[in-house]
């Protein structure tokens, strides 16, 4: 069912649409260094973190086209 054109005014503005995936998804963020890939650490509080070998995201991550992922649960060991 598509949607009314009234409330499809912002679809096409990407830059908005994420804003709002980001607003909604904060604080379970991950941000990747878009220099060094293999860099990664949560945004709120700049955290390093990795993933584990045996997830899906392990390797991936590296093929991943954008600079920010998002996370259900972090464990810290």
């Amino acid at each position: 069912m598509p949607v009314p054109p009234e409330y499809d005014n912002n679809s096409g503005n990407h830059f908005l649409v994420h804003a709002a995936l980001a607003a909604g998804l904060y604080p379970k963020i991950l941000t990747i260094d878009p220099i060094d890939r293999k860099s990664i650490k949560t945004v709120p509080n700049g955290q390093p973190c990795h993933f584990h070998p045996s997830s899906v995201n392990s390797k991936s991550f590296l093929d991943f086209k954008g600079n920010h992922m998002v996370y259900f649960t972090l464990m810290y060991v």
